[in-house]
């Protein structure tokens, strides 16, 4: 198929990552974690508005209702339609700086992790009623992950590693175990970072300084598809559009020569052959009930 990238918005971002689609109100949202901001973009008119935060925000995500959470240094926050954050699960004591990629999980607890400048980082389950356990350590940036919910397997990026690995995942007690690689990328590929499923199961994964996205196969590791944008450092992907069937390319400023790239930091959309797959939400509870992650 002939496809045509286009630049959703050449307003730049120093590291811009975790677009996150909704539906409801045709925006997609996203940071730049080093710009302390939160953007959303309307789909349609591509109109641009920036929510500016006291800290760094990792990753987004959604309630049930709709409503937007964000994954900072110190937690998880509520944030409303002014852009005021008020916190959910906070303080959490956290291993590194902040939290890096999160996202739901199909047992609607929320899974994600930390980036560790001495590899020290973990990788956290937090439950919908805020509490956490530890199911990874020695974790450096914990970037991409997803869900293949038929076959009961959970994908997950370690950045210094240069690998994406698989792990069986439990539906019912939230757990992970037999960590096995999919794939190790090459330092000429560049390092894996952010990373989707699509519909029929194969990944997606943001090549950080490859200045591409590769869609591969996770029972062979193989290269399926490739879409080039003009960044070298591209940081994440995500599908949206009305059919979840555009993929949306986030990309960085951050160490890269504006003068060559002019373009770095502007977040991309292509349309693709498979779609995507919805993203699950969160539902907070209160009271005490048994654990489910």
């Amino acid at each position: 198929m002939s496809r045509q990238i286009e630049c959703v918005t050449n307003a730049l971002c120093i590291v811009g990552e975790s677009p996150l689609w909704r539906e409801e109100t045709r925006t997609l949202f996203m940071v730049d974690i080093h710009g302390r901001r939160i953007r959303s973009i309307d789909w349609d008119s591509g109109r641009v508005s920036d929510w500016v935060m006291q800290q760094q925000t990792g990753a987004l995500l959604l309630e049930e209702s709709g409503g937007l959470l964000a994954c900072m240094e110190d937690g998880i926050y509520r944030i409303d339609h002014a852009g005021n954050a008020k916190a959910l699960f906070a303080p959490l004591a956290l291993a590194g700086p902040r939290f890096n990629d999160v996202k739901v999980g199909p047992n609607g607890c929320i899974y994600g992790g930390t980036i560790h400048y001495e590899g020290k980082g973990a990788f956290y389950a937090i439950d919908p009623h805020g509490r956490m356990r530890t199911l990874l350590t020695g974790v450096g940036n914990a970037n991409g992950l997803d869900w293949d919910t038929q076959r009961n397997l959970f994908y997950f990026v370690d950045t210094p590693t240069m690998c994406v690995f698989r792990f069986r995942f439990d539906p019912v007690s939230g757990n992970i175990s037999q960590r096995e690689v999919v794939r190790k990328f090459s330092p000429e590929e560049g390092n894996p970072d952010g990373m989707t499923m699509d519909a029929q199961g194969k990944l997606w994964v943001a090549l950080w300084g490859g200045g591409h996205a590769l869609r591969i196969d996770p029972d062979t590791g193989e290269t399926l598809d490739e879409i080039r944008v003009p960044a070298s450092n591209v940081s994440c992907v995500a599908f949206a559009g009305t059919n979840l069937d555009e993929m949306v390319i986030t990309t960085a400023a951050h160490n890269t020569m504006l003068r060559k790239e002019p373009l770095a930091g502007s977040v991309f959309r292509i349309r693709v052959d498979v779609p995507g797959r919805p993203q699950w939400r969160f539902r907070a509870k209160e009271g005490e009930e048994k654990r489910i992650c």
